[in-house]
């Protein structure tokens, strides 16, 4: 069985590796005890990783001139968790060309949002900035990925 996953968390691929597993004739059955407890205690710390309730999307079309008005794109991140979710010292980049890093003590809100606008600005609880004069997003492709050290946590490619 194949599947292709995408812009999805940690909780989601271990239903769908669960799923899996169930629709591989006993492939449960099939591992040893010890092999069967070390993989569910593997699955368990990388579920207990990071979380899975972070997704984000792009709005790269600024009104008018996207280089004239920067701000008017942005990123918008959002946790559809029960709890809020620390993304202090986390990165959002374009490629290798832009990459932002949210300060210390930055987190998203439970079931809320956070916006990284590409302009400067004055920093709160839910809005950050590039700090570019100029904007950062390709209006019809681009790539935006949240990382929390090398793991990719959500990506949008648009």
């Amino acid at each position: 069985m194949y599947a292709r996953i995408s812009g999805f968390g940690l909780t989601t691929l271990a239903i769908a590796i669960a799923m899996g597993c169930e629709s591989d004739a006993g492939k449960l059955q099939r591992l040893g005890s010890d092999e069967a407890i070390a993989s569910l205690g593997a699955l368990r710390r990388e579920l207990d990783m990071g979380p899975s309730s972070i997704s984000l999307s792009v709005f790269a079309d600024a009104p008018g001139n996207d280089n004239l008005h920067p701000n008017g794109e942005y990123v918008t991140l959002f946790n559809s968790g029960a709890a809020a979710t620390e993304i202090g010292g986390w990165s959002l980049c374009k490629g290798a060309s832009y990459c932002f890093t949210f300060p210390s003590g930055a987190s998203i809100p439970a079931n809320g949002r956070v916006r990284l606008y590409s302009g400067s600005g004055r920093t709160t609880a839910t809005s950050f900035y590039m700090g570019s004069s100029r904007a950062v997003w390709n209006n019809d492709h681009d790539t935006a990925t949240l990382r929390n050290g090398g793991t990719v946590i959500a990506k949008d490619i648009y």
